[in-house]
């Protein structure tokens, strides 16, 4: 993680800002539908709507940067949150 001009680690909150600031700059229109769909979900993944939305997003992305085997989102899920879909938590803010 790099640093910020005054030498300090960004926040979460910053982190979270710059990365979607990145997707809506450069993602295609699907993208960024997905990111829209994970803030109204509540743009974390302490929910399973979160969570699915997240993963949605993540598929999502790896179309758009040309992946030609489609993975499902029930399998991004799994992967990103493990078998249940309830293990580790991200984009908490």
């Amino acid at each position: 993680m790099g640093l910020l001009s005054d030498g300090l680690k960004p926040t979460d909150s910053e982190t979270s800002s710059q990365a979607k600031a990145r997707l809506a700059a450069y993602g295609s229109r699907e993208v960024v539908d997905a990111l829209l769909a994970f803030q109204r979900a509540g743009d974390n993944t302490l929910s399973p709507d979160g969570r699915a939305a997240f993963a949605d997003l993540v598929r999502c992305a790896r179309t758009a940067l040309g992946d030609k085997d489609s993975v499902p989102a029930d399998d991004v899920l799994r992967v990103l949150f493990g078998p249940d879909g309830e293990h580790e938590h991200l984009g908490d803010s």
